[in-house]
C-alpha cells in the first residue's frame, strides 16, 4: 500500500500547522511526527462511529491537534493538508510493490486490499499501484477500522475464496496479523523496519505471522 511522503507532511506541518518559517527542518519543529501518530490513535481508538465525511476527518484532526496547534485545524491548516493527500503525489510506493503485484497477478493469484482509509482517499491512491485488484475493501465500507474482523470478514465474503486458500499479507502485527489468526488465515509478515523508535501509530502487539518476508518482491519470488 502506498505510505504517505514524510517529507510533504512535515512542510505542511512545518508551515501550516505551526506558522513557522518553511526553511526549518523536522529536527528543528516543535511538534514531532510521533507526538501527532500517537495523539491521533489515541482520539480514533476512542471514535464510535465515523462517516469519513470532509466534516468528520476536520473534527478528528481538531481533536488530534487540541492544545498543539496555535489555532484549530479546521480553521487554518486542514484544507490545506485534505486536499494535499487525496492527491497521488502526497504518497510513495515502495519500488518492489509494483513488479511484486504483476508477478503476482500474471501468475493467476486473486488480489483483493483490506484498507484502513476511506473510499474517496484510497481512490486517489490506487492510481499509484497500476495493478488492478479483484477486491477492495475500505474501512469506509467495512464501519469499521482494523483490526476489527469485519473488514476480514467482508474482504472474505467478497473474494469468494475460502480461508484456508487466503493469504493476508501486510506490514502491520496489530492491525493485520492478529486479526487474521483469529480467523484462521495464513499471513505473511511485511517487516520492512521503521527508522522511527518503536511502532508509530501502530499499537504494540504481539502474534506469530505464518510467514515473514522482507519485501513484497521476496514474496512473489516464493510463489512463483
Amino acid at each position: 500500500m502506498p505510505v504517505p511522503d514524510l517529507p510533504s507532511f512535515t512542510k505542511l506541518l512545518g508551515v501550516n500547522v505551526l506558522h513557522r518559517s518553511p526553511e526549518r527542518t523536522e529536527a528543528e519543529l516543535p511538534v514531532r511526527a510521533e507526538l501527532c501518530n500517537r495523539r491521533f490513535t489515541e482520539v480514533w481508538g476512542g471514535l464510535k462511529d465515523f462517516n469519513y465525511s470532509r466534516d468528520e476527518w476536520a473534527a478528528l484532526v481538531d481533536r488530534t491537534f487540541a492544545g498543539i496547534a496555535e489555532t484549530p485545524p479546521s480553521a487554518s491548516f486542514f484544507g490545506t493538508l485534505y486536499d494535499h493527500f487525496a492527491q497521488p503525489k502526497a504518497w510513495r510506493v515502495f519500488d518492489d510493490v509494483f513488479p511484486a503485484l504483476d508477478a503476482l497477478a500474471s501468475g493467476g493469484f486473486k488480489l483483493g486490499i483490506i484498507s484502513n482509509t476511506d473510499d474517496n482517499l484510497f481512490l486517489a491512491t490506487a492510481k499509484l499501484l497500476k495493478v488492478p485488484f479483484d477486491e477492495i475493501v475500505t474501512a469506509q465500507q467495512s464501519r469499521s477500522y482494523k483490526p476489527s474482523l469485519r473488514n476480514f470478514q467482508l474482504a472474505i465474503e467478497r473474494m469468494g475464496v475460502p480461508n484456508q486458500e487466503i493469504l493476508h499479507v501486510a506490514q502491520s502485527i496489530y492491525h493485520d496479523v492478529v486479526p487474521s489468526r483469529t480467523l484462521g488465515i495464513a499471513s505473511a509478515w511485511v517487516n520492512r523496519g521503521s527508522a522511527r523508535k518503536g511502532a508509530g501509530a501502530t499499537k504494540i502487539a504481539f502474534a506469530a505471522p505464518d510467514l515473514e518476508v522482507p519485501d513484497l518482491q521476496s514474496l512473489a519470488l516464493m510463489a512463483s
